[in-house]
């Protein structure tokens, strides 16, 4: 039994110490993308090993997967400078406009050799070449994609080399010339093919990437990682419309999206990046705001356009550049419908909409080839909508998902956001709810489309708030076996105007993107904007793609560790031997024995905890003491204060959920441009996240692009004790309770929240916390278990008027008090410093004298 404790034991130990970074997913991209000479010397991009200890021997390798953009701003530029002894270096050099690439060996003042290897014509410039280093006794063994060539040339004292891509500012080799490259999967290697050193160049930390053997940091400046496009939106085109609601199609088997206006259509194709403007010849698309659309039809290659009003449907043809007919609706009646095409049954499919001040669960069927709509409506079985998304499931039966609406369908009757998944099998108009499902925070609606992956029983779409303008979009996925869903990706600033905004998701099977299509006002112009995003599939959280600085043990780490795992092996062994050597010398006795269920002893005392000393005080101003106590508010800078506080009262507010890094960004560096912000947010983050260590229990993440601080039991932050308390009001309906209610006026009697932060952000917090805890007091004074208790009373009065000194009915009611406790000198100076006040304030004097707040009430 010992030795089978001791192998367990054993086990476990190995496999913490053989820990190894997950691969990335075959369908995931990533490498380093380099920023060249498209940008300044401070912009482009640089690696650093310098610091690894690269092991480098006779028979030893370096192995990378390189890729070259052949771009006409810059085309040549040092992908490595291997640097040994400060006095020689191994350059590989790309000149893409001259179609080759170069290894040199050369000191400060000789160039010992160059080895020339000549790239393909057309080459395709999304392929990856190989390139593999082998360093032997008498030459160097160089290969790119497959070709080798050797140069006869020994490299002397290869511990002491340093490896450097892109830019970098050694003393003697620095350079700023990048060619525009990736590259990933560098790999170091032993004489006998032993991986030493493994840098992916997929899953990363903020600056830097750890390798995948020993979590060796490389650095990185100014880099641009590909597996971030699994989580990021990146903008593709936004066109600016002056006519009302042009109408969007898509052709995701080609990938090209088209925007139909009264005389031209526009089409984009992602393949290519090229957007083309054709004038129509004859007709146009049907004219609505809102209730006719446009499909791509890829059987027949036309695009539809269709009205219900209208019996026919409204072809365009590309060979003729023309429209079938034309027309205008009149009180369109299903805005913010859903519609696709089922091929295999030939039919164009509408579901859902709003118009005439009702929602709609009207399933709408139309043959492609006839003119008939049929219409059925299904509210017996699936509540009326809107904003809702939809796809096709399989043959015949679609997917609706969300959306808004009411049971009876009237506007005026209980509307709500619904969260909800049905399949409709639309031939025989049956409903089959799948699954309910919540979203934490504010309100959401859906995107028009709806992607199904039947594998993996999950769907997509985009989601907003559509309770504000000023929304945003980001994308959801819902498992519909576990109701869970997830929020992907970062977010789009998106302006929901109802039937002036719509957005529309589809995933391109090319390029394997997902392309979000959005439509809407241009916010300081008379017109439209059409916008398009692009994201990598499949998309990922951003904990997807950080490494941790804890990814794998360093090897010193391992064996210091190890030898302790050994000797506390040696000492359990000697332990266990004892207790059995022991048991058997012993006579014992029936008194002796303890009963196997009593666990005394095994359980520390609760009651002995140590309270906590980490302090966070945001009311009457703000204050932060460490772990010791010490007051340590000076370490944060102007900016981490301001973001730290940021993330914090949103994380509260929002129940944990935090804010995304587009609200960040608008915050801190609105003027900047996204990449620039990006670098100014991570910088600041990392700084942030140094400074709070030092502080407690404090945890700064990021999920779905939301960052959210959460505090652990040893921290005490006097705002979010006060925010519970107010909380339980809500719960109970009024139902105070004296406890609670001293906790709430001892927190609140210190003052504003954050009196010192003069922000425009911080002001809807600061309104927020006055009208709720002044809200809360007042009611309170009402009810009768406090209507004696002058103290009380008083300290409500205190307060309420320490927060908001104009409040007519806290200053009445402390001169009331302290004129019937016999303060009357008290009691006029409260009246005229609160005159004083509400003068100063507001530029006029109160409507009521000191003799109406003392004098009786009149029971006539």
């Amino acid at each position: 039994m010992l030795y089978r404790r001791i192998l367990l034991l054993l086990i476990i130990i190995n496999s913490f110490f053989n820990i190894k970074s997950e691969s990335a997913d075959n369908n995931m991209r990533y490498g380093l993308t380099f920023r060249s000479h498209s940008v300044n010397q401070d912009q482009r991009t640089g690696v650093d090993l310098s610091n690894c200890n690269l092991f480098l021997k006779p028979g030893s390798t370096i192995e990378f997967d390189l890729r070259l953009d052949n771009k006409p701003e810059g085309t040549y530029g040092y992908i490595f400078r291997l640097i040994c002894n400060d006095t020689l270096s191994l350059d590989f050099i790309a000149n893409t406009s001259l179609l080759k690439v170069n290894f040199v060996v050369a000191s400060t003042r000789h160039i010992y050799c160059n080895k020339e290897f000549h790239l393909d014509n057309n080459y395709d410039e999304k392929q990856w070449f190989p390139v593999k280093i082998r360093f032997n006794i008498s030459d160097i063994e160089c290969s790119f994609n497959e070709t080798t060539s050797k140069i006869p040339f020994q490299i002397p004292n290869l511990k002491n080399a340093q490896l450097h891509l892109g830019k970098n500012h050694h003393g003697n080799f620095y350079t700023t010339d990048v060619p525009p490259m990736a590259i990933r999967d560098l790999k170091v290697c032993d004489e006998k093919g032993k991986i030493l050193r493994h840098w992916k160049f997929a899953k990363h930390l903020e600056s830097s990437v750890l390798d995948e053997v020993d979590g060796c940091i490389a650095s990185v400046k100014n880099g641009e990682w590909e597996i971030d496009k699994h989580i990021s939106w990146e903008p593709v085109i936004s066109i600016y419309f002056k006519e009302t609601n042009p109408q969007i199609a898509y052709d995701n088997d080609s990938g090209r999206i088209f925007i139909a206006t009264a005389d031209s259509l526009i089409t984009y194709s992602v393949a290519t990046d090229i957007i083309s403007r054709v004038k129509t010849n004859k007709g146009a698309p049907f004219r609505c705001g809102g209730g006719s659309a446009l499909l791509y039809d890829k059987e027949r290659n036309c695009l539809i356009s269709y009205s219900t009003q209208f019996p026919d449907l409204n072809i365009y043809n590309f060979q003729t550049q023309s429209w079938s007919g034309s027309g205008t609706e009149i009180l369109p009646p299903i805005q913010q419908h859903n519609h696709f095409i089922d091929y295999k049954n030939h039919k164009l499919v509408l579901f859902g909409g709003y118009g005439m001040h009702q929602y709609k669960a009207n399933l709408i069927v139309r043959d492609l080839f006839d003119g008939t709509w049929k219409t059925t409506d299904l509210k017996t079985q699936i509540m009326p909508r809107y904003l809702s998304a939809a796809g096709l499931y399989e043959d015949s039966v679609l997917m609706v998902m969300g959306g808004y609406g009411s049971p009876s369908g009237k506007q005026e009757e209980l509307p709500q956001n619904l969260y909800d998944l049905y399949k409709i099998d639309y031939p025989n108009a049956q409903c089959e709810k799948v699954t309910n499902f919540t979203i934490a925070g504010d309100p959401i609606a859906m995107g028009n489309s709806l992607l199904i992956d039947k594998n993996k029983h999950t769907v997509y779409t985009l989601a907003y708030n559509n309770d504000r303008y000023n929304s945003l979009l980001y994308l959801i996925s819902l498992d519909w076996e576990s109701s869970q869903t997830t929020i992907l990706g970062d977010t789009i600033l998106y302006h929901f105007f109802d039937s002036e905004s719509y957005c529309d998701l589809f995933l391109d099977k090319e390029s394997n993107n997902l392309y979000a299509i959005i439509l809407q006002q241009a916010p300081t112009q008379n017109g439209y904007f059409v916008s398009i995003y692009s994201m990598a599939y499949p998309v990922l959280q951003s904990k997807d793609v950080l490494q941790t600085e804890t990814t794998s043990p360093h090897p010193r780490t391992k064996l210091i560790f190890g030898g302790i795992s050994i000797i506390c092996l040696i000492l359990i062994g000697y332990w266990i031997w004892f207790k059995k050597t022991k048991k058997h010398s012993q006579i014992i006795s029936p008194k002796d024995i303890t009963p196997a269920n009593d666990k005394t002893n095994l359980m520390p005392n609760e009651s002995s905890s140590i309270p906590a000393t980490s302090t966070i005080n945001l009311l009457g101003g703000f204050q932060v003491f460490d772990r010791q106590g010490t007051d340590v508010t000076g370490g944060f800078s102007s900016v981490l204060r301001q973001l730290f506080l940021f993330i914090l009262l949103h994380s509260v507010k929002n129940d944990g959920r935090g804010v995304s890094s587009l609200m960040l960004d608008e915050a801190f560096w609105s003027g900047m441009d996204k990449k620039s912000a990006s670098n100014n947010r991570s910088v600041n983050i990392r700084r942030l996240r140094l400074l709070l260590n030092n502080i407690g229990d404090i945890t700064l993440t990021n999920e779905n692009s939301y960052w959210n601080i959460k505090l652990g039991k040893d921290i005490f932050c006097d705002y979010i004790e006060i925010w519970k308390q107010l909380k339980k009001y809500q719960k109970r309906n009024s139902n105070y309770n004296r406890e609670t209610m001293e906790t709430i006026i001892a927190l609140s009697s210190k003052g504003m929240l954050l009196p010192n932060v003069n922000a425009e952000w911080a002001d809807e917090f600061k309104s927020e916390y006055v009208s709720r805890v002044s809200d809360i007091l007042l009611s309170a004074i009402t009810l009768p278990e406090y209507s004696s208790d002058s103290k009380l009373l008083l300290q409500i009065a205190d307060v309420v008027l320490l927060l908001y000194p104009t409040e007519e009915e806290a200053v009445k009611l402390k001169c009331r008090l302290l004129y019937q406790l016999g303060h009357k000198v008290l009691s006029r100076q409260c009246y005229d410093k609160f005159c004083a006040q509400y003068m100063s304030l507001l530029d006029a004097q109160p409507d009521f004298s000191y003799e109406d707040i003392i004098s009786p009430p009149n029971n006539d």
